[in-house]
């Protein structure tokens, strides 16, 4: 199996999750690059309005051509209870040529479901393993063992 991690990350938290990921699976990460600037409070704001209404992005190519690879673990925020609306973009725009996919996300509290299931019908696809961090699991570092368990059951499919 040949992975690609490809996540969206405004405040790092996603990314760290990635890249650990990536190093954990032996595969490339790429981060989602969005046309919007989404810093500040007034990004933050606009970020969750967006969200919360299912807007999509302008977004920069991909380093990585999605063909090349078996499985797209795809990571994101959780705004307004779902997900990223650069993410949102990606699943759109790549929906047909997806291979399988795995999801996680890293969000303030635990209530993930909506956005696992907005993630999936974004894309026609069931994934293979779902990860939800949370804002206290990367606080306390507890989110490394999850991390880990999650990279297991990607490989293992």
């Amino acid at each position: 199996m040949k992975p690609l991690v490809v996540y969206y990350s405004r405040t790092g938290n996603t990314g760290m999750v990635a890249e650990a990921l990536a190093d954990m699976l032996s595969c490339p990460a790429e981060g989602i690059v969005d046309t919007q600037k989404r810093s500040g409070l007034v990004g933050w704001l606009r970020s969750g309005k967006q969200a919360a209404r299912g807007e999509t992005t302008d977004l920069a190519p991909l380093e990585h051509d999605l063909a090349g690879f078996d499985l797209v673990v795809i990571g994101t925020p959780v705004w307004a209870g779902t997900m990223s609306t650069p993410v949102r973009s990606f699943l759109e725009m790549h929906r047909d040529s997806l291979p399988e996919v795995a999801f996680f996300c890293t969000a303030g509290g635990d209530n993930t479901a909506q956005t696992f299931a907005d993630m999936q019908a974004c894309c026609g696809r069931e994934p293979v393993a779902r990860l939800a961090v949370s804002r206290k699991m990367i606080k306390k570092e507890g989110w490394r063992p999850a991390v880990e368990r999650f990279a297991g059951e990607v490989q293992d499919d």
